[in-house]
């Protein structure tokens, strides 16, 4: 079985079975991440309307004992324009 991980996504593995063994345990994993995923939301303090492009950092920090934690984000985001919030009524 083959996982690759698409860089600078936000998407997650990839992966590809060669057998349907292989998917079984795929299916499996894919179950167990789907039962600890946990969404975040995040306000910036940021308020212009400029489009810019604005880097976002995640630490996760776990409970003694927790085992390894991971965390699928994003890089960042890009910040409204004036005109498409004009445009979407805020």
């Amino acid at each position: 079985m083959r996982t690759e991980f698409l860089v600078g996504t936000p998407r997650g593995p990839a992966f590809f079975p060669e057998n349907v063994e292989d998917a079984h345990e795929i299916c499996g994993q894919v179950a167990r991440d789907i039962r600890n995923q946990y969404t975040l939301a995040y306000y910036p303090t940021n308020a212009k309307k400029d489009g810019t492009f604005r880097t976002v950092h995640v630490k996760i920090v776990g409970a003694l004992g927790e085992g390894k934690l991971i965390a699928r984000t994003r890089n960042g985001y890009y910040a409204p324009t004036a005109a498409a919030s004009d445009a979407a009524g805020n």
